[in-house]
């Protein structure tokens, strides 16, 4: 968890450009925050900056200068390292980033001043953060516990390029961050980047810059699926947090910030469509999560917890990213069923029945290949998906349970695809059959009428654990 009040650090480097790195120094000291350490790291400028913290004697690159940053900065929780063309626009720039649930962010951009760009892409906005398909590396936010886990920058970057993109794969794969590059929602607004305004020349220019990229193309590549360790410092070992999981939840959601895509409407937010599946999940002593958007001021209880998350999408993509978030801020859960909140009932305890290694999702009568699903699907790989494996039964991901590392990867999983590769599609069902005849690994898929009624049959007496309608 963040400490807001934690000691605050920032790291600037700089090489061979003195007045750039003048003017950014003046305008970071007006805007340091209250207690803040900060240094500077000086990459062999061929005229030595009077204000360095530390020296290099020879260049060594973009990648150990950032980690000798990090080394200086290792007693601070909150760790802003900047470019010397990057700084505040105002006082209290710090604050978003550290209020933030991420404990990686960067300063991003799609576009500069006068040329557009088409490296990119939107993945996904809320009220809070927004994130992009390509990094920027001028401000980048560290909170402590990234460095104990991923480590620092892969020094084999050498000088130049995809270093800082390299550290924020690492991350996410981790499982530390929502996205690969996010940052805060009015960001242009605290900071000013020379790079995004053109207003300053790069130290890495045409013929050099394009080696540099060819050179660290295939280790960059490597770093999408990464999870390795790279010491920051002499004698840096990864850190994992030691936390004992051994708690059961049921986890819910309920977006009504957007249409409904497959009912064309917005809900309202009427607490009591939630009434049968709380007062069925706690009559079995089981403590219920409900992730939303619309029912502030409901009170928590015993068995009743109520998570507010802001919407940047579909219901039917949210809730998916909602339960991950949440699995994250809750590592001391061990066992997690994710369900549909308006039209499930549990009829009998799950938990005391799973077994390890399983994942348990819902089914239906129809098979793959049903009019409904040929109907509602849009992307052309989905659709031959379907056409190759129509007599397969189809899966309703209404009810998914297991392990909570099984239900954050399959969680991951789906959102991830659900925001960069099928953005179009009206509802999650045919990624979510998909990746589990397709993509998923490792761990038994189990379905059938131990974890769900037969669908829309309004059962009761059965033994399975859930009334699915």
């Amino acid at each position: 968890m963040k400490n807001p009040n934690g000691k605050i650090g920032i790291g600037i480097i700089t090489h061979n450009r003195p007045d750039v790195f003048r003017a950014t120094l003046k305008r970071i000291k007006n805007t340091l925050p209250a207690g803040a350490k900060l240094v500077v790291v000086d990459d062999a400028s061929e005229v030595p900056c009077p204000d360095a913290t530390y020296r290099f004697k020879k260049n060594v690159g973009i990648a150990t200068a950032k980690n000798k940053c990090f080394e200086l900065l290792d007693d601070c929780e909150h760790i802003f390292l900047f470019d010397d063309d990057c700084y505040p626009r105002r006082k209290g720039w710090e604050k978003p980033y550290i209020a933030s649930p991420e404990p990686h962010l960067m300063y991003l951009f799609q576009h500069l001043r006068n040329q557009k760009l088409h490296d990119a892409k939107f993945v996904y906005e809320d009220s809070r953060h927004f994130a992009l398909s390509h990094p920027r590396g001028c401000m980048l936010y560290f909170h402590r516990s990234v460095l104990d886990i991923a480590g620092g920058m892969d020094t084999r970057y050498a000088k130049w390029g995809n270093e800082h993109g390299d550290l924020s794969n690492r991350i996410y794969n981790l499982g530390l961050t929502s996205f690969r590059y996010m940052d805060v929602v009015g960001s242009s607004a605290l900071m000013y980047s020379g790079d995004e305004e053109q207003a300053v020349e790069t130290t890495v220019k045409g013929t050099l810059r394009h080696r540099y990229l060819v050179r660290t193309k295939e280790r960059y590549q490597k770093s999408l699926t990464s999870t390795a360790y790279f010491p920051y410092k002499k004698g840096a070992k990864r850190k994992l947090p030691k936390v004992k999981a051994t708690k059961a939840v049921v986890v819910c959601s309920f977006f009504n910030g957007y249409t409904d895509t497959q009912r064309g409407k917005t809900w309202a937010a009427d607490y009591k469509m939630l009434d049968a599946l709380r007062l069925s999940v706690n009559g079995h002593k089981r403590k219920l999560a409900i992730t939303h958007n619309c029912f502030k001021g409901k009170k928590d209880s015993e068995l009743v917890e109520h998570v507010y998350m802001p919407q940047g999408a579909s219901p039917y993509f949210q809730r998916w990213l909602a339960v991950w978030q949440y699995l994250r801020a809750n590592p001391d859960i061990k066992q997690v069923f994710a369900v549909d909140s308006t039209d499930v009932e549990m009829l009998h305890d799950p938990f005391k029945k799973m077994q390890p290694g399983v994942l348990y999702v819902g089914d239906e009568k129809q098979i793959l290949g049903c009019q409904w699903m040929r109907k509602t699907v849009r992307h052309k790989d989905l659709s031959e998906f379907i056409a190759v494996h129509y007599r397969y039964t189809l899966l309703n991901c209404g009810v998914i349970g297991g392990s909570r590392e099984d239900v954050m990867k399959l969680c991951r999983m789906m959102y991830d695809l659900l925001f960069t590769k099928y953005p179009n599609e009206i509802t999650e069902m045919p990624v979510f059959n998909y990746i589990l005849n397709e993509k998923w690994s490792g761990s038994e898929v189990s379905f059938g009428r131990h974890v769900t009624t037969v669908f829309k049959k309004n059962e009761r007496d059965v033994p399975a654990w859930f009334k699915h309608k």
